[in-house]
This record gives C-alpha cells, structure tokens and sequence, in this order.
C-alpha cells in the first residue's frame, strides 16, 4: 500500500466582500482539488474538460451554481462540461452580484458527470465581487494512522491537488505551455532533499509535466508519498509530506521562488 495521507477535511476561511469573515468545510474525500485564482481556473482546471466526455445534467448544475447558471445553459437537459464552459462559470456572478470564491474539483461519480462548485455569498456593493480566501487548514491521516493539520495562508497558492488525475492530469498538462525554471536550492526547499534523486546535480530544473509525475511519487526519507502538490503563485510547485521531524523544516518554508 502506498505510504500517502488522505485529506480528510478543508476548513477554507474566507473574506468576504463586505469585511465578513466565514469558514467552509470540505469534505477531503468528496474531493481532489481545489482552485482559486483567474489562472488556476482558466489556465489549469478548464483545459482538462478538453475532449471528455462530461456531461452534468442541467438542474445538477443549478442545484450547485444557483439559478443564474442557466444565462449559461438555457434550458436543455444536459450541459456538456467544456473549457468553455468552466471559464464562464469562473466569471460568473450570482444574483448578488458575487463571484465564485474558488473551484472544487469533484471525483467522477457514477454516472460520469464532471464536476466543479464554487463557493457564493452575500455582496458588498462597490468591493471586488470575489470572496478571498484568507486561509486553509487541511487534515490528514496518514497510514500509520497519525494526523496532521497543515495549514496555507492567502497568496501562498493558487491551487490544491490531492489526487493521482489531479497532480498528473489537472496540473502537470499546465507545464507544457508554461516555461518555469527553479535552481536545484529552490527545489530542494519547496520538495525536500530526496528531489535529488529526480534532478541530479542539475544546477536548473525545468518544470515538465514529467517532473511534476515524478514529484507525486517522490518518498521523503521516511518513505512518505506527497500527500497533496500546491500550485504556487509564481508558478512553482511545493510539496507536502509526513510531518516527520525530518520534514519539519521544509514544512514551515513558505516563500515562493
């Protein structure tokens, strides 16, 4: 059995337009990743509905966007989901006047429908209709049946992918038109010095869709999988392990190359 965490919950604390301040709990396991920047919407979750075959039916989408999805779809029974289609719901503002806060990536359910969920809520009149987030909590259980919280603050990331389709299939594709270059002590402080093992004496490393497979099946030295791959900002990516004191550390290091 492989020697990775399971996400268990999210609690994603948001700001809202208004100066409100609100927590989210998501259910880890009824999830794979999460979204919430115009390029991880765009650029990363939409072009992975690039010819599949993901259909959802029209009055599922209502139930999760809200009535004011229908501008989108009018009244067939069933939306294909389409890169298009994800980008306009991105941009998508309630009756309120609010747009969706993030994007959860749901795992396919029996029917093969796809998924994404925002999250809305009440507006401010003349603030940016977005709800930030100012911060995630995610706990863990790891194999050896201990748990862990880690936890990510605003501007640390743009993207959360806990999952084998979303570290390989959401966001590796997004390197293949993405140039990124890290240098072998940036890499090994955002994955650990086992990174090594992957890159060589390289004195720069190339993001590649490779690489980022790679990376999600990278062991620490405890022998610990990556539990989840954060998508940073700048475009680098951070992995996240046992909370091992060997890890300790790398785990407390936020700052983006």
């Amino acid at each position: 059995m492989k020697k990775r965490a399971s996400v268990k919950k999210l609690i994603i604390h948001l700001r809202y337009p208004d100066g409100l301040i609100e927590q989210q709990v998501l259910d880890g396991e009824s999830a794979e990743a999460i979204v919430n920047s115009d390029r991880g919407a765009t650029e990363i979750l939409a072009p992975f509905y690039n010819n599949r075959e993901r259909h959802l039916k029209t009055a599922e989408l209502v139930k999760r966007f809200g009535p004011h999805v229908t501008a989108l779809t009018g009244n067939k029974e069933e939306t294909p989901i389409t890169p298009g289609l994800v980008k306009k719901l991105w941009s998508l503002k309630n009756e309120d006047g609010l747009l969706p806060a993030f994007m959860m990536k749901l795992p396919d359910c029996t029917f093969g429908s796809a998924d994404l969920q925002p999250v809305i809520s009440a507006p401010q009149p003349g603030a940016d209709p977005r709800p930030q987030i100012i911060r995630v909590s995610l706990q863990m259980l790891y194999p050896d049946g201990k748990p862990a919280n880690t936890i990510l603050k605003a501007g640390e990331f743009e993207g959360i992918f806990w999952s084998d389709r979303a570290a390989i299939e959401i966001l590796a594709p997004f390197y293949n038109t993405t140039e990124r270059w890290l240098t072998r002590d940036e890499i090994i402080a955002l994955c650990g010095p086992a990174v090594t093992s992957i890159t060589g004496n390289k004195k720069e490393i190339a993001i590649t869709p490779g690489l980022v497979a790679d990376l999600w099946e990278l062991k620490d030295d405890g022998g610990f999988l990556p539990a989840f791959i954060i998508k940073m900002p700048e475009c680098p990516l951070r992995l996240e392990y046992h909370p091992s004191a060997a890890n300790a550390n790398r785990l407390s290091w936020r700052k983006a190359a």
